[in-house]
Parts: C-alpha cells; sequence; structure tokens
C-alpha cells in the first residue's frame, strides 16, 4: 500500500498513489488526513472531502476541495483504506474508524511517534483548523 524511501535517519517518506475514487489516508496541504475522493464528470479531475477527528475513532466532515486537478501538488495519497476497515454514514458526514486505522493515521501523521491518538498537532483544534485553511 505504501512504500517507505530512507530521506533521513529519523524520518520515513513514502510514494504517493495515485488519485483514486474511495477512501485514503492523504497528506492535504502537508498534513496528514482522512479524506475520500471521488470523480467528477471531467476527466482526471476529483473532489476531496476531508475530515476531522471528533473523539477516538470519529471522523466529521471538515471541507472539501471540489474539482481539483488529480496532479494536485497539495493533495498525495499515502494510503488506501479498504472498506471493512470503516464505516461511512453520508447523511451526517461522519465515518467511524477500527481502532488500527486510527493509530495507523497516527503513525503516517507522526513516524516518530508511538502511533498513540492525542499526540500534539495531529488533532488540531478548530481554531488551529480555520487558520491553517
Amino acid at each position: 500500500m505504501f512504500s517507505p524511501k530512507s530521506s533521513c535517519k529519523d524520518q520515513a517518506t513514502y510514494d504517493p498513489l495515485p488519485i483514486q475514487e474511495g477512501f485514503a489516508f492523504a497528506r492535504v496541504n502537508g498534513r496528514v488526513r482522512l479524506a475520500l475522493f471521488s470523480q467528477t464528470a471531467k476527466s482526471g479531475r476529483y473532489t476531496a472531502q476531508i475530515f476531522r477527528h471528533e473523539l477516538i475513532s470519529i471522523f466529521r466532515l471538515d471541507f472539501i476541495i471540489p474539482d481539483f486537478h488529480s496532479a494536485n501538488s497539495s493533495i498525495h495519497i499515502l494510503e488506501l483504506i479498504p472498506a471493512e476497515f470503516m464505516c461511512y454514514e453520508e447523511e451526517n458526514g461522519t465515518v467511524f474508524l477500527v481502532k488500527d486505522m486510527t493509530l495507523r493515521l497516527a503513525k503516517l501523521a507522526d513516524p516518530m511517534s508511538s502511533g498513540r491518538p492525542g499526540i500534539p498537532g495531529l488533532f488540531d483544534s478548530p481554531a488551529t483548523r480555520r487558520s491553517r485553511y
């Protein structure tokens, strides 16, 4: 699913996967986020729904990046998420991830961490989120 490259002794980097439809962990504007990608009517263009961490394994829709080209350099898929590891309630914009996937997200966001959710900077406060996006 991902391919680590050695860039530095203390940090792993990953070759981004091509944009494709479905849920994924993605680097969006430099931050690792849960995202849902869907293709638009135009060839090679996608819409990304970006989710914020709410509580333990609950994520809610935060913002949408409409109609971007798959070559967009600020959006990179790091790892696809199989459907059996999550539950998506589309009507209220809520995603429930299994615990292992939440820990995986924490490790992708900070390879030097122990992978525990709640790492400072991984799941920002609403005020911090607004200032970044």
